[in-house]
């Protein structure tokens, strides 16, 4: 027994590793047929997410595409932190720099009314309205100041029959009558009657032509009363007062009119007369859809587009209760516009951001400054030249017979579709309630649509 002891004693370590090392033998047959599954599922977890990892760092990364661009550029280096944030800051700075180009192009389309009256006209506002807008656009061809004929266009016509007949009849009262030497043995008559009277004529011969070159040499633009679009229930003197539906949209037809008026005068500005003038005559300026419409809207059913409509303000239906208050048509700055090219050219039509307003501009201009008159008429104001519509040869002998002196050199008329844009952002504060639900409602989803 002591023996027993003694190689225990002595021999331990290596008896307790022989005992684990059978422990282990005898283990090895016992079944762990799950254990191996889990740890085999482990594994292929480890090996899909080492393959994610590595895909990742692999990958190829491409910068954004830009407008025009079809194909991507590789991205050189891998966004570090400090990429990010200065990627951050940049967008920052350039979402302040977009609010900024918002504001200015909203002070470029401001636009002060005719008068102080808008959006809560009363009676006698619209009296003095009518007042103003017939002064403004109906009283321009008698040199009265402070008309659109005469401070804008500085414009002016040929002279009548009617006008020849006045200028003679003065120039024999104040020029020849006083000449003739009465006969006193002839009650009436002159010794000199007949010299006198033969150089009047001469002189009374050559007196349309001579007044035709004063007006050519007078003014800068040749435009008659009818060639500016006139709302007639505003101007109507003796009638009722226009209702504040009616003072709005004349005044912006009125708005449309003297931004155009303004681009004819930049465009002429240089010229010293119609001879010298890019723009020679003023046809017709005309606000498309009629006195009482303009503004475009347009919509689509069961999927296919639908034709444009100039939409009357006031809408559609029956009258809005006037107490009730307008709904909201303010724009939402992250919703993207969507272009409608068959209701416009541009693909603009009116929506919650801005109304669009379309009018055709029909001239007669130096053939070689066309592109000049175009970009005039676009140049720091929201308007657009969506197509010329015609260019046809002028007739300028026709135009002498008339009295219109264009000067030397070759003239066209031409016909021109453009559009002007109006922000809410300036025109929500000067809109009457009625008007607010009345785009509110053709702005609004219709029925079946």
């Amino acid at each position: 027994m002591d023996k027993v002891k003694e190689i225990l004693a002595k021999y331990w370590v290596a008896i307790l590793c022989g005992i684990v090392a059978l422990a282990a033998i005898i283990t090895s047959f016992i079944p762990l047929g799950s254990y191996h599954q889990d740890l085999h599922a482990k594994l292929q977890t480890s090996a899909a997410n080492f393959s994610k990892a590595d895909a990742l760092i692999h990958k190829s990364r491409n910068k954004p595409l830009l407008p025009g661009q079809s194909t991507p550029d590789p991205l050189p280096v891998f966004p570090s932190k400090s990429i990010i944030e200065t990627g951050e800051a940049l967008s920052k700075q350039l979402d302040v720099e977009s609010q900024k180009s918002v504001k200015t192009v909203v002070d470029i389309n401001r636009h002060q009314p005719l008068l102080p009256i808008l959006p809560n006209p009363n009676g006698v506002d619209g009296i003095n309205y009518r007042s103003a807008y017939v002064q403004r656009l109906v009283q321009g061809q008698n040199g009265k100041k402070g008309t659109l004929f005469t401070d804008a266009l500085k414009a002016g016509l040929p002279p009548t029959p009617a006008d020849v007949k006045t200028e003679s009849d003065r120039i024999w009262k104040t020029k020849y009558e006083s000449q003739l030497v009465p006969d006193p043995n002839n009650p009436g008559k002159a010794f000199n009657e007949d010299s006198v009277k033969v150089q009047f004529a001469q002189e009374d011969a050559a007196l349309p032509i001579v007044m035709r070159q004063q007006t050519a040499t007078s003014y800068k633009l040749y435009a008659g009363q009818d060639a500016i679009t006139v709302d007639p229930v505003v101007s109507a003197i003796g009638t009722l007062p226009p209702d504040p539906k009616k003072i709005w949209w004349s005044q912006m037809q009125l708005w449309v009119i003297e931004d155009v008026a303004k681009a004819i005068s930049e465009a002429n500005e240089k010229a010293a007369d119609v001879t010298q003038s890019p723009i020679k005559r003023l046809l017709k300026l005309e606000i498309l859809g009629g006195q009482d419409q303009g503004i475009l809207f347009t919509g689509s059913k069961n999927g296919a587009a639908a034709p444009p409509m100039m939409a009357p303000i006031g809408g559609p239906g029956g009258p809005a209760d006037p107490s009730a208050a307008a709904p909201a048509i303010v724009a939402d700055p992250n919703t993207p516009l969507v272009a409608n090219h068959v209701a416009s050219p541009s693909g603009r039509v009116s929506n919650p951001m801005f109304d669009v307003v379309q009018f055709r501009l029909d001239l007669v201009v130096a053939a070689k400054d066309i592109p000049w008159i175009v970009d005039c008429l676009c140049r720091n104001r929201l308007m657009s030249v969506l197509n010329i519509e015609s260019i046809i040869a002028e007739d300028t002998a026709a135009a002498d017979r008339d009295g219109y002196f264009y000067g030397t050199d070759p003239v066209v008329r031409i016909s021109i579709r453009c559009e002007s844009l109006f922000m809410r952002e300036w025109t929500l504060p000067l809109m009457p309630e009625v008007v607010k639900r009345s785009l509110a409602s053709l702005t609004a989803p219709q029925p079946g649509m």
